[in-house]
């Protein structure tokens, strides 16, 4: 669980991201406004696949994110918090 104290500077850090990217995701999304008639339905297919990670959570997620923030917290099995990061892929 991520701490109230720790949640406050993870706001923080994102929102001022996403002040500073604003400007990148409205360029992008002007972009491909033109392409949206153009979008064709992928038809479900049956395949196998393997994907390796590591979590033991599930109770941290964005629904939304156009700007790729990806929150990475390391704790051990007592919930001692050593890593609280934000990491931005833009």
């Amino acid at each position: 669980m991520i701490e109230p104290q720790s949640h406050s500077r993870l706001r923080h850090e994102i929102s001022e991201r996403i002040v500073a990217d604003r400007g990148l995701l409205e360029q992008l999304c002007e972009e491909i406004r033109p392409l949206r008639g153009q979008v064709h339905r992928i038809q479900p297919r049956t395949t196998t696949s393997i994907s390796l990670v590591g979590t033991d959570g599930g109770n941290n997620s964005l629904q939304f994110d156009p700007f790729l923030v990806q929150i990475i917290r390391v704790v051990d099995s007592s919930n001692n918090e050593y890593c609280l990061e934000c990491r931005f892929s833009s």
